[in-house]
């Protein structure tokens, strides 16, 4: 058994099992008006749950190794300014509502301008057919929390690394897949005729833009 971790494999910190939101994750979405495209989600965490836990360890692990000595007063300074990517509070939209399945909970947005990893339950890559990821299912996310510090100013941010579909959950806003179990036989009983002609449902809308929370 290989013990040796990459440094690329260190840097990741894994969220098990959670509710995901806002998903961009087989296509990129627009960020607010830019020309700006990225691949990007919403995690749902649970206050003072593991996840709420590694996420913090990982904001402090990056703060003391860009900060040293005075780590503990630049993430406060952050803190106040709200330049942490993880939002220990409602999170809401601008007029203070917050959005469906955030309430009293965390929030961690993730993004990337490349194209995470994508697999489902088995380890096998996931297609855009497959319906999955989508808003509300739950999933295994590693996210890259990294600490910036230079001309564009100092921050501690988030970046998407890979995802793994784990479950269903109650889709938000938009339908998630449909179960196979749900459709019967037509067929039993009668003779197969060919299906009447149609246009075929349009494609799922792409994901949902998360602009306004970057």
């Amino acid at each position: 058994m290989n013990t040796t971790a990459t440094t690329q494999e260190q840097r990741y910190t894994k969220l098990e099992a959670v509710r995901v939101a806002f998903v961009s994750a087989h296509k990129a979405s627009r960020v607010g008006q830019s020309n700006e495209f990225r691949f990007s989600l919403v995690a749902i965490i649970e206050p003072g749950s593991e996840n709420d836990k590694r996420i913090m360890q990982a904001i402090g692990t990056a703060a003391k190794k860009k900060w040293e000595a005075g780590a503990a007063g630049v993430l406060k300074a952050l803190a106040a300014k709200d330049n942490i990517c993880y939002k220990r509070r409602d999170f809401a939209n601008g007029k203070g509502e917050v959005y469906e399945g955030f309430a009293g909970m965390y929030a961690l947005p993730l993004s990337n301008e490349s194209a995470p990893k994508l697999r489902d339950r088995d380890g096998s890559p996931l297609t855009p057919d497959s319906g999955r990821p989508f808003s509300g299912c739950y999933c295994n996310v590693w996210a890259d929390i990294w600490a910036q510090d230079n001309g564009f100013g100092q921050r501690v941010n988030g970046t998407l690394g890979a995802i793994q579909y784990v479950s269903d959950g109650p889709a938000f806003g938009k339908g998630g897949p449909v179960s196979d179990d749900v459709f019967e036989d037509l067929t039993i009983g009668e003779e197969a005729t060919a299906p009447t002609p149609g246009g075929a449902p349009d494609a799922a809308a792409p994901g949902d833009d998360l602009a306004s929370f970057l």
